[in-house]
């Protein structure tokens, strides 16, 4: 894909993250002739999609997903979240299964259950498979570790201590909000080039982009040396 492709589907709105990345993503996939793909991302687990998300985030941006925690005695904390190890997570089973006593099988949540945040006793027999016993309490505890422990990539979560005081921290991070930051700041990028380049030189959006990345910020450089 090209860099006009990138910049044409990406959504320059304040929408949320998740809406404006599947919409990206939907976008890119139609654009490569792929018509499955279109839509799929509502109807795949969120391990599936952030392994996807990271995927996408390594191929386009490239540098790490810094993060900042702030710890409670006020020390501001930068951590790298591991994206390389969510894009190489591999794919959770179709199903899984619990006691209840009698053996019940269920499906993963689909990304659009999960944004709906559905009660879990009701998320629970959305998923189900089969009919059987009543899920108490602590079959829903169950079965929530379960999907956990299937399905990895779902929850990235950043264990460590505070360098200032030493506390123990436990931080969950929400994977489109970083990757839709990097992907907006990489096209606000292209947007700064094409402004530049069209400025000195009077090209067009399409002739700016033509030019490859590398050369662009060549002419960029030349521009900033003008005297």
């Amino acid at each position: 894909m090209t860099d006009a492709d990138l910049l044409n589907a990406w959504p320059f709105d304040a929408g949320l993250p998740l809406p404006r990345l599947l919409r990206f993503m939907d976008a890119l996939a139609a654009g490569a002739g792929n018509a499955t793909a279109k839509s799929s991302g509502t109807m795949e687990s969120l391990g599936t999609f952030n392994r996807r998300l990271a995927r996408l985030h390594l191929q386009l941006v490239g540098r790490p997903l810094e993060a900042k925690v702030v710890c409670a005695c006020g020390e501001e904390l930068e951590l790298a979240l591991p994206i390389e190890a969510v894009a190489a997570t591999a794919d959770p089973p179709a199903t899984v299964g619990i006691d209840t006593p009698n053996r019940r099988s269920f499906r993963l949540p689909c990304l659009s259950e999960i944004a709906l945040a559905r009660e879990p006793r009701a998320l629970a027999e959305a998923c189900a498979l089969d009919e059987g016993d009543a899920l108490s309490d602590e079959h829903l505890a169950t079965l929530d570790a379960v999907w956990s422990a299937a399905d990895p990539a779902a929850e990235i979560t950043l264990d460590f201590a505070c360098t200032a005081c030493g506390v123990p921290i436990h931080a969950q991070a929400d994977l489109a909000l970083f990757v839709a930051r990097e992907l907006d700041m990489k096209m606000r990028g292209f947007l700064a080039e094409i402004h530049n380049l069209a400025g000195a030189y009077g090209w067009s959006e399409a002739e700016v982009l033509m030019v490859p990345a590398a050369r662009r910020r060549l002419y960029a450089a030349l521009i900033g040396g003008r005297s």
